[in-house]
């Protein structure tokens, strides 16, 4: 473990539409404890990026409803039950196990002025886990 890994998770919020164009394009890449947020978000693509990310798509309450990690440059990753979606730097979520944790908790802390619509439940204890898919159950 190295110094940097116990540090908070800050995220950055895309808004408008060339907050969510650029997104990680920006020269600015994200450090070790820094993510992108784009809400609302159902798909993301990492055309024109030099480097692989983690995508995390949560639902409105804050669960993981999907973890792909180390999304190559040129593809794309999609969840159509997803609300959000935050893209990490490479290999955050192999590295920190308690990365749902952590961004519900950046989630959190949003800074004033960057929307307010992501509210989760505190009662809702299976945020930590990822979402089972039923059987018969329709995608929204």
């Amino acid at each position: 473990m190295t110094a940097g890994d116990d540090s908070a998770l800050t995220l950055r919020y895309a808004q408008g539409f060339r907050g969510r164009l650029l997104g990680l394009l920006a020269p600015d890449a994200l450090g070790g404890a820094q993510g992108l947020c784009l809400q609302p978000c159902r798909a993301v693509h990492t055309l024109g990026m030099r480097r692989a990310i983690d995508v995390v798509f949560l639902d409105r309450h804050g669960r993981v409803l999907r973890c792909v990690e180390r999304l190559r440059p040129g593809r794309a990753a999609f969840c159509w039950r997803a609300a959000l979606a935050v893209e990490l730097p490479a290999g955050y979520c192999r590295r920190h196990g308690d990365y749902p944790a952590r961004i519900r908790a950046a989630l959190r802390r949003r800074p004033a002025g960057t929307g307010g619509r992501t509210r989760f439940r505190r009662r809702d204890k299976s945020c930590c886990r990822e979402s089972p898919r039923t059987p018969g159950s329709k995608a929204s």
